[in-house]
């Protein structure tokens, strides 16, 4: 079998109708989604609370000293005696950061559904995508009741909100997913 077998790219990724553009449209927003995510937890360590006396991420807790200036640091928030606070802290980091691994499957999915127009794939991104939102839903409330001590609306970052309107643009994503996947045409198997 040759390579003039293999349909164009053209024909693939036509956006003439209108599943393609709610496919496409999904693809974007998960793009989107990867780099927003990427960009606040990696980037920036996911350093969500910043103050002059404070800088909290889900790895870490930086106290400035009065007294001279100095910054202690510490894994955790500093009392890691209590296992309920060992435990709080691995599901705030898992559920921050395991979506951008589900993040990218989904996107990978979806690239695939419109490639091979192929139900089940869109099937799967959605439940990536709907699994991403409640991780990273469950991650913020854990993150929040660890260090509610330090949390006021002055002292969240950006990137904090970026999380939060990431678990929303996650479930716009999934609703569009699950649209486009009911208005499929008879040639999606």
């Amino acid at each position: 079998m040759g390579l003039h077998c293999w349909p164009s790219a053209a024909a693939i990724f036509s956006v003439n109708t209108p599943t393609n553009w709610t496919v496409w449209t999904v693809i974007v927003l998960l793009l989107l989604i990867l780099t927003q995510v990427v960009s606040s937890l990696m980037l920036h360590a996911g350093v969500f609370i910043l103050s002059s006396e404070v800088l909290v991420s889900p790895f870490r807790v930086c106290l400035a000293q009065e007294h001279g200036g100095e910054v202690n640091c510490y894994a955790g928030t500093g009392a890691e005696t209590e296992v309920k606070t060992t435990i709080l802290s691995a599901v705030v980091i898992l559920g921050l950061y395991v979506p951008v691994v589900l993040v990218a499957f989904a996107l990978l999915a979806v690239v695939l559904s419109a490639y091979s127009k192929e139900r089940a794939a869109l099937g799967f991104s959605a439940v990536c995508q709907a699994a991403s939102s409640l991780l990273i839903l469950t991650g913020i409330i854990g993150f929040l009741l660890q260090h509610q001590v330090y949390v006021s609306w002055g002292n969240m970052t950006l990137w904090f909100y970026v999380c939060v309107c990431v678990q929303a643009e996650l479930l716009l994503s999934a609703a569009l997913t699950c649209v486009s996947q009911r208005s499929l045409k008879s040639d999606w198997r």
